[in-house]
């Protein structure tokens, strides 16, 4: 959530208009991919430097929706590894 006015930037919680428990599930899906993916792992780490490990999981888990969304519609298997 941000709220933005000239040079004012606030950056807040995550906005309450998605399902809590999709999200519940796809923070505990992040920490697995963390662990055995190594593209992911390298991706956290990264993040994890410049934020707290629960933002950079938070990060993770929506590339895990994004790549979840690609494999369904394009109907392919998921790769470990693959940094996009």
């Amino acid at each position: 959530m941000e709220h933005s006015s000239g040079e004012n930037v606030f950056m807040g919680k995550i906005t309450t208009r998605s399902n809590e428990y999709l999200r519940k599930i796809f923070i505990e899906a992040a920490w697995v991919a963390v662990r055995q993916d190594p593209a992911l792992m390298l991706t956290f780490n990264g993040w994890k430097k410049r934020m707290t490990p629960k933002r950079a999981i938070v990060k993770i888990a929506r590339k895990l929706v994004n790549r979840l969304r690609y494999i369904w519609l394009n109907e392919t298997l998921y790769e470990k590894g693959i940094i996009k």
